[in-house]
């Protein structure tokens, strides 16, 4: 499985909100002329702004409004940093300079703590839901210049949301994430073997792929202008969302998994069912439900076909191409030209295996968050929701003050659940030593 989604799939995911298929954006799929069967929801803000002041404006106002973009130079390249399976990148916000988060899936969102440094004015609202379904709040607010590099980004509309009611997110945050308002008339080249993030007035300013690339075509529906994409199994259409936020390689929506074609395109012996947390995302975590991982051939784009692609299943639409798939491929998201390009790299990271567990911080205790049946941790006798009070020697108990956080991201960073492990679980009968073996 794509690295970092493994290890703990309830690492805090970068969240969305979702907007339900109004009869304008219904207008604009079927101009698309492309048949999906799902009905699809675009990940985007809610157009129901709840306004707090008379001289607050509706959020569909204020998200209307074209960014501009100040150019010093035709092409400028930012550093990738990458770290728990997430990509981070320096940007200047309003004079302060700041690492965030870069989600290609979610509308920039600054964290409460730094909004109030910069003195962000509130000028509205937005009640939305997340990627789970929660219902989430949001302050909007306007960042006068928001600098990547030589590109300067003016009068961005942005979130502001406080991360502390989160159980991971308030720790692994940190102020804010980049997100997908200012990719219009630009090119964006993600290339995580070079650790660099590209971004372009055209792609003439880029190097020319070194070999045969992949493409499918690009749509930019309106505000927070996502990156949503063709692709296929079989003679099944569908529109999808490239997103960074998303450990996974592909995310599928489950009733796309559902279908016949798409069952006679998973590879037979590679499917993997289990229960737990889908993740965390703004508004909390997800219910339990269902998991499952499974290779699966045949996904194609306009061009070409993807080799064989170690996926999972989501509860909620659309489908993601994740920021696994960087693991094998340069992605490059083409605003002008309407297309996405996906380059493969000259030496792809190995493929990590599935530990078949998860650990997570849930309602402020460390738990078995995920299980997978029939896996190593299940066979060594672990059972989802076990409260775990210390793995490989390292205490899980102290979560109150400075050591909450820390605790977090030592089991994020430093544990690695695919390596042999010794867990201590408390159950209602005692405390209980477990022994996990080493994936291959």
């Amino acid at each position: 499985m794509p690295t970092g989604h493994g290890v703990l799939l309830c690492q805090f995911r970068n969240f969305h909100f979702r907007v339900e298929m109004s009869a304008w954006f219904s207008r604009r799929v079927r101009a698309m002329k492309r048949v999906s069967i799902a009905s699809i929801v675009v990940l985007a803000i809610a157009s129901n702004p709840v306004s707090a002041q008379s001289n607050e404006r509706s959020s569909a106002e204020i998200f209307a409004r074209p960014v501009a973009i100040e150019r010093q130079a035709l092409v400028t390249h930012l550093p990738i940093t990458l770290r728990n399976g997430k990509l981070h990148i320096a940007a200047i916000v309003d004079g302060q300079t700041s690492e965030f988060l870069f989600d290609t899936g979610s509308p920039t969102v600054l964290a409460k703590q730094f909004a109030d440094t910069l003195g962000l004015k509130v000028i509205g609202q937005n009640v939305g839901v997340d990627s789970h379904g929660n219902q989430v709040t949001m302050k909007i607010a306007i960042v006068d210049r928001l600098s990547l590099g030589d590109f300067t980004f003016r009068q961005v509309p942005v979130l502001i949301h406080d991360f502390s009611g989160t159980d991971m997110g308030q720790c692994l945050i940190g102020n804010g994430l980049i997100g997908s308002e200012i990719f219009p008339a630009s090119v964006w080249r993600i290339d995580t073997q070079a650790k660099k993030l590209s971004i372009a007035a055209n792609t003439g300013e880029l190097p020319s792929p070194r070999g045969k690339s992949l493409h499918t075509k690009l749509y930019d529906v309106g505000y927070p202008h996502a990156p949503i994409i063709d692709y296929s199994v079989g003679d099944l259409a569908d529109k999808a969302m490239f997103d960074t936020g998303n450990n996974a390689n592909i995310s599928f929506f489950h009733k796309i998994v559902d279908t016949p074609t798409f069952k006679r395109a998973v590879v037979p012996g590679t499917v993997a069912h289990g229960e737990g947390y889908e993740g965390e995302s703004a508004g909390g975590l997800s219910k339990i439900g269902p998991l499952t991982h499974f290779e699966v051939s045949g996904v194609s784009f306009s061009s070409d076909k993807l080799d064989a692609t170690e996926s999972i299943v989501r509860a909620m639409p659309p489908t993601l191409f994740g920021a696994g798939l960087l693991q094998t491929y340069i992605v490059t998201l083409d605003y002008p030209g309407g297309r996405m390009l996906l380059e493969k790299r000259s030496e792809a990271d190995a493929i990590q295996p599935d530990p078949g567990y998860g650990i997570s911080i849930v309602d402020g205790r460390a738990v078995i968050s995920r299980l997978f049946a029939k896996s190593a941790a299940e066979s060594a006798g672990l059972k989802l929701g076990d409260h775990v009070i210390e793995a490989q020697g390292h205490s899980l108990t102290q979560l109150d003050g400075l050591a909450y956080c820390e605790t977090v991201k030592w089991l994020v960073q430093e544990f690695k659940s695919r390596e042999a492990a010794e867990l201590v679980i408390q159950r209602k009968d005692g405390t209980h030593r477990f022994s996990i073996p080493a994936i291959d």
